[in-house]
């Protein structure tokens, strides 16, 4: 009998063309054998076994704390590094949370307890894309404990124009002074021409930007993305918590 992955837990949906991982959405029609993840805030990369074994997609995992990259297993489409995405190259110095998942912040938000520092190499979306030698991945998926503000700040218009899509976890649930600064990078991506779609009801956990350039969607599928997918899943967690 086969063993059950453990990324299967963190999975849903993966029989549609809208998969949830780790709480993020993707639009998985453009992945194949030949496209290119990046798993930024990978913890222990469940996100990109998932894609890796799904569609055979290589995945890049990039982690922050030491706790996390050690327990990554890089197979041939895996592989990590030991780093903080940051809005320039210097080093990070991160207050690791008291909490099972062990994740690290520059600022922990408020309501979390530091038990640990960690000093890690700084780097940005840019470099770090120049440093593997892939500028246009058709993938990145973002969960990088409020530092993906200033990741996006320090990102040129080019560099995420060259994304096919983005999944990101915005991290308002957790401080709520990061509204007007995700509302701002919300209209930035608009206005390069993104389809936006918020998955998530009070604030922005799961989000997905789908760049036209690189991925085709039609209005009618765009119009079932951001309607019909969206309210219907949100209905089935609705259903599932009163349970």
């Amino acid at each position: 009998m086969k063993t059950l992955e453990f990324w299967q837990n963190e999975a849903n949906y993966l029989d549609n063309d809208l998969p949830e991982v780790s709480s993020h959405t993707f639009y998985s029609p453009p992945l194949t054998d030949t496209s290119v993840v990046i798993d930024l805030g990978g913890a222990t990369a469940a996100f990109s076994h998932a894609l890796a074994s799904t569609y055979g997609c290589c995945c890049h995992v990039v982690e922050a704390t030491s706790h996390n990259i050690e327990r990554i297993k890089e197979t041939d489409l895996i592989r990590k590094y030991h780093y903080a995405i940051s809005g320039d190259d210097k080093p990070v110095t991160l207050h690791i949370a008291d909490d099972e998942y062990h994740w690290g912040s520059i600022d922990l938000p408020p309501g979390f307890n530091s038990v640990a520092t960690e000093k890690v190499r700084g780097i940005t979306l840019e470099r770090f894309l120049n440093e593997i030698e892939c500028l246009e991945p058709d993938l990145v998926k973002v969960d990088i404990e409020g530092a993906e503000i200033e990741m996006f700040d320090s990102s040129s218009d080019e560099i995420i124009q060259n994304v096919g899509q983005f999944t990101v976890e915005f991290h308002d649930f957790l401080d709520i002074s990061f509204k007007e600064k995700i509302s701002r990078i919300l209209a930035r991506f608009i206005s390069l021409g993104f389809f936006c779609v918020i998955f998530t009801r009070k604030y922005h956990g799961d989000v997905l930007f789908i760049n036209p350039r690189k991925i085709s969607i039609n209005p009618i599928k765009k119009y079932q993305i951001r309607y019909l997918t969206k309210y219907t899943r949100g209905v089935m967690r609705i259903a599932r918590r009163i349970k």
